[in-house]
């Protein structure tokens, strides 16, 4: 008896490629610890695009549909993803399953596309909302905390959380359009989705996988607090000076990776009341506070005669990152760097400060 070979589709050749390419991805990252929860969302994108493929040929149709349900997975996994890459210690239980009842729960529904698709949708902009959350207390509790805010930070994270709340919406408005498309307009659609959303996922996991290094300071104790005006309490003031005198003297901000707990030993102090004395004090976060300073610093040096370039200037005064050091320049002068030494070679102005003072 002969079978008749199944005819695959490009979404379906899209399905196999994106089912091999997890599985890859996932043992590349399952050595690091830190991005096990990027082999979650692997693990959980190829059983998806699994059973795609397996609905989608004829296989499973008939027996059970599934695949919806997954929209109430993405959600959670997501959530624990993020959960896992801000708190150091965090890792994935048992009791995490929890965050799959509802999908379970709603299986025996799942022929009804529309509805289970919905509930995820909602479910989904629910979980990013929770992880956008703690992705801005990693941010806040960063900035107070270290010098080099920028080189731990998690701002692309927070980009890609963006993109994918906004193709889970548009997908919400495809399934409502669905009855009213043309069948060929709606698979395009279908296969634009399925290929841009398994691109943001490979880019989520470059970008971790490239991730040298992650903030420690974070736990699910720590609350992040907005920054005070300056100036608000007397106390914070009197150790603020004290602070900044011994940070000018010694010039600690010339330090790549100065964090406030590298003050805490110098003072004595604990690192919480260093990091609230320059909040209040300065009235902007430690990162910024010291930013300030090494902007400074490279002010002076690009107004000395040398043969120092202005990227082995910014790097000496305490800047990690080229990127980063161009655009706190340019938000701070109005300049360029090479503009603004420039300037100086044609309008030099003795009067200027010749050292870094902390800003007032």
């Amino acid at each position: 008896m002969l079978i008749s070979p199944l005819t695959l589709l490009p979404v379906n050749v899209l399905q196999i490629s994106v089912i091999c390419c997890s599985v890859i991805m996932a043992a590349m990252i399952w050595p690091q610890p830190r991005l096990r929860g990027l082999v979650l969302l692997l693990g959980m994108n190829g059983m998806l695009m699994l059973f795609n493929l397996l609905e989608e040929t004829g296989v499973s149709r008939h027996i059970l549909m599934v695949t919806p349900v997954f929209s109430l997975l993405l959600g959670p996994v997501f959530y624990l993803l993020v959960r896992q890459l801000v708190f150091a210690k965090a890792q994935l239980y048992w009791r995490d399953c929890s965050h799959a009842a509802f999908a379970l729960l709603l299986l025996p529904l799942a022929g009804q596309v529309q509805l289970v698709l919905a509930l995820g949708t909602v479910s989904q902009l629910g979980y990013l909302a929770v992880a956008a959350r703690l992705l801005w207390c990693y941010q806040q509790t960063l900035r107070a905390e270290r010098s080099d805010a920028d080189r731990l930070g998690l701002q692309w994270l927070i980009w890609l959380l963006l993109a994918l709340g906004s193709l889970a919406l548009l997908d919400l408005i495809r399934l409502n359009l669905q009855p009213y498309l043309p069948y060929i307009f709606r698979n395009q659609w279908y296969f634009g989705h399925q290929l841009l959303s398994f691109a943001l996922i490979f880019l989520l996991v470059m970008r971790a996988s490239r991730q040298q290094d992650f903030f420690d300071g974070l736990d699910t104790t720590t609350v992040a607090t907005e920054h005070s005006a300056a100036g608000t309490d007397p106390q914070a003031q009197a150790v603020f000076l004290q602070l900044a005198d011994l940070i000018a003297q010694r010039q600690l901000y010339l330090q790549p990776r100065l964090a406030v707990a590298d003050l805490a030993k110098l003072t004595g102090l604990g690192s919480k009341d260093v990091s609230w004395a320059i909040n209040q004090g300065a009235g902007i976060s430690f990162c910024d506070y010291i930013n300030q300073l090494r902007l400074a610093e490279v002010q002076r040096q690009l107004q000395l005669p040398g043969g120092k370039t202005i990227l082995e200037i910014a790097f000496a005064s305490g800047f990690n990152a080229k990127s980063t050091f161009n655009a706190l320049f340019k938000a701070s002068t109005g300049l360029t760097p090479s503009q603004y030494q420039h300037q100086q070679v044609q309008n030099p102005d003795p009067g200027r400060i010749q050292t870094a003072t902390p800003p007032k």
